[in-house]
């Protein structure tokens, strides 16, 4: 698998750091505050069709207890000036492919 960095429309350099997993708070009900828990939706849905496995983010060059993981994004750390600005809509484009480093 390959890392990447890319460059968000107004110029903002970043690097996709890891997947990201979805927690259990995603299942609460917003209206009542009763958590769903794994086997409510989105997860049960995101483990079905974006689990560690069917992304292949479980093997060794990941983590294997990513597993059974539900995945659905990338944590992206900006290398932005004071200043810069990110906006919803603005276009990203991936600037660099290199080997993705397993976390410790």
């Amino acid at each position: 698998r390959k890392r990447r960095s890319v460059r968000i429309k107004t110029g903002v350099p970043a690097d996709l750091v890891k997947p990201c997993s979805r927690c259990v708070m995603t299942t609460v009900d917003q209206s009542t505050g009763v958590r769903g828990g794994l086997e409510s939706d989105p997860l049960k849905t995101l483990g079905e069709i974006r689990s560690g496995k069917t992304c292949g983010f479980s093997t060794e060059t990941y983590k294997p207890e990513w597993s059974d993981e539900a995945f659905f994004g990338w944590n992206l750390c900006c290398n932005a000036k004071v200043g810069s600005k990110i906006r919803v809509g603005d276009v990203v484009t991936v600037t660099k492919r290199r080997e993705f480093v397993k976390p410790k």
